[in-house]
């Protein structure tokens, strides 16, 4: 009897396994590869940039290729606005300044 008196009592088993993931390493970016790309994007912004002229009255300028966007302004007549080509959709022309948004390219002409 007196063995059990001095038995130690059985711990209860806690489970401490823990799920990890792991990551798969990330690629670490050289910084002057960065530098480059973003030379390459800006080169290729400057390359499908072209300046135009707008021959209306006043143009609007709108957030979308829709008649249906909203208008963000107004451009006046003979003032020089950037196109950006490559941004460009049949009837209309996404433009960079002097605001980003869309334009009728029926109402802008090339700069001479």
């Amino acid at each position: 009897m007196k063995d059990d008196f001095f038995k130690k009592p059985e711990e209860e088993k806690v489970d401490i396994s823990a799920k990890v993931e792991v990551k798969p390493e990330e690629k670490v970016v050289d910084p002057e590869e960065k530098i480059l790309a973003k030379a390459i994007k800006e080169t290729a912004k400057v390359e499908n940039s072209k300046k135009y002229v707008v021959t209306c009255a006043r143009l609007n300028v709108r957030k979308g290729p829709s008649d249906r966007d909203d208008i963000l302004r107004t451009v006046a007549s003979g003032e020089e606005i950037t196109v950006d080509v490559s941004g460009s959709r049949g009837a209309w022309s996404k433009i960079t300044s002097p605001i980003e948004g869309y334009v009728l390219t029926k109402f802008i002409a090339p700069v001479k």
